[in-house]
């Protein structure tokens, strides 16, 4: 992905829209949770049980990859 064009995606969420950005890449392969994460940005919405929140993956118009997260 070109960077100017994630850095205008990323500012478009968070000026505009008021997004907070959670997490800018996911965690070290050995981190216990990169797997689930990992799996996740697949598609659909997942439920995250022990974190209590529902993650619902999508894509941009620029095809930038985004979550919405929200409580259980």
């Amino acid at each position: 992905m070109d960077r100017l064009r994630l850095e205008r995606s990323k500012a478009f969420y968070t000026e505009v829209l008021g997004f907070e950005v959670a997490m800018d890449t996911l965690p070290p392969e050995d981190d216990e949770f990169y797997g689930i994460l990992a799996e996740n940005l697949q598609g659909g919405i997942t439920e995250l049980v022990p974190f209590g929140i529902a993650l619902l993956p999508f894509r941009d118009p620029d095809g930038i990859q985004l979550e919405i997260c929200a409580p259980l």
